[in-house]
């Protein structure tokens, strides 16, 4: 897994925010599906709130399991969507893929 950080103009992050329904830190926690199939898949979401507060949300499930929520789902791919022109051109400085 390729890791790249570096500073932008906020535009992404607030794309990406516009996404998160508030609603989700006020459960925090870890969900375990309840029937896991497959390989052991885990998503971690870490949010930062004001005064150095940390809330996240964990969910263990399996590759061929139902999986987290539509919501935390659509979250995450809308968040990949935000990202990936990005992510593609710190590859190519990185010398990665095309």
């Amino acid at each position: 897994m390729d890791l790249y950080i570096a500073q932008t103009d906020g535009h992404m992050f607030q794309e990406i925010l516009a996404h998160v329904d508030e609603s989700w830190l006020d459960r925090p926690g870890q969900y375990v599906a309840r029937q896991r199939k497959g390989k052991a898949c885990r998503l971690s979401l870490l949010f930062h709130r004001e005064g150095g507060r940390e809330l996240g949300l964990t969910y263990l499930y399996g590759s061929e399991s139902e999986g987290p929520p539509e919501e935390i789902r659509a979250f995450v791919l809308a968040a990949i969507d935000a990202t990936q022109s990005w992510y593609e051109v710190q590859q190519r400085m990185a010398g990665g893929p095309d």
